[in-house]
């Protein structure tokens, strides 16, 4: 199976798609050198990622993403508060 890597680098604009991932963002996804299946959309998201077929919405390197997921385990992670209909968000508890 061939693997393919794009890379176009901007200012502060990546996009990388190497073993079916995909990473927008300035050292977005920057340490996966193995993983597979995994996006990350933002500035330094997914920069510590090591793994395969997981979902980061943030916009720095932390390991708690604003939105994360596992396609894998077809999970979705929301680390912050939720409002619907709300201009003052409270944390989610079900």
């Amino acid at each position: 199976m061939a693997t393919t890597t794009l890379r176009l680098v901007k200012k502060h604009f990546t996009i990388i798609n190497q073993s079916n991932n995909i990473a927008i963002g300035s050292s977005a996804l920057y340490s996966v050198m193995t993983g597979s299946g995994n996006i990350a959309l933002g500035h330094e998201a997914g920069k510590n990622a090591t793994g395969s077929n997981q979902l980061y919405i943030e916009n720095s390197s932390s390991n708690t993403p604003l939105i994360g997921g596992n396609f894998a385990a077809d999970e979705i992670y929301l680390n912050g508060k939720v409002g619907i209909g709300e201009t003052s968000p409270a944390k989610l508890h079900i």
